[in-house]
């Protein structure tokens, strides 16, 4: 969904990804170089997950706040 120019995307929340072993990256970062997580049940599985659409720039906080266990600081994963 993309109405008048504004960037729109459906996220959702993989509460089952393993993510408590991944390194910490700050800027200026090669995102070439960075490993490639694939979400539970791969990327089909994305298609039938209950998401929240979501305008950009965003971050997983802002609409999950909580939801993953975390009350606070970094998630898992970002939009």
């Amino acid at each position: 969904m993309r109405p008048r120019g504004r960037r729109w995307l459906r996220s959702a929340l993989d509460k089952a990804a393993p993510w408590a072993q991944d390194r910490l990256c700050a800027p200026p970062v090669d995102v070439a170089q960075l490993p490639v997580n694939l979400p539970t049940g791969g990327w089909t599985a994305l298609a039938n997950a209950e998401g929240k659409t979501v305008h950009l720039p965003a971050t997983v906080e802002q609409y999950y706040r909580g939801q993953n266990g975390n009350s606070f600081g970094l998630s898992s994963s970002c939009c």
